[in-house]
């Protein structure tokens, strides 16, 4: 839905409306999660209490369902896609095709605080 045919009114004027058009190269963007992820390590003391933890590994994923342009080529496993001019690497990819609906492309997306992709 273009923005342009969209008005916000009171306090919805200060939240954000829909999903975007991060992914118009591949079709139109139906739903996006991002979610943050990563490793921790706890310390415990003779007690076996948790006293102290450690933040490593960390990763974001996102997962974006699109309706596929016809002309879309869906990236492969392991290529390296940029959203927002940051760099993820492939992780899954999903195109479903039904009988009375439009074709749907599932993306998972990965990106590593340590990792530079290239």
């Amino acid at each position: 839905m273009s923005s342009n045919n969209i008005t916000h009114h009171g306090e919805a004027s200060n939240v954000i409306w829909g999903a975007g058009d991060k992914f118009s190269a591949y079709g139109f963007l139906q739903s996006l999660n991002t979610q943050g992820d990563g490793s921790v390590s706890e310390l415990k003391n003779e007690d076996g209490q948790i006293v102290g933890l450690t933040v490593y590994d960390k990763k974001n994923t996102l997962t974006a369902e699109i309706t596929m342009k016809a002309s879309t080529t869906p990236p492969e496993f392991g290529e390296i896609v940029t959203i927002d001019q940051k760099k993820y690497i492939c992780r899954g990819v999903t195109k479903t095709a039904e009988n009375e609906n439009y074709v749907k492309l599932s993306l998972t997306l990965e990106s590593y605080e340590n990792v530079t992709l290239s």
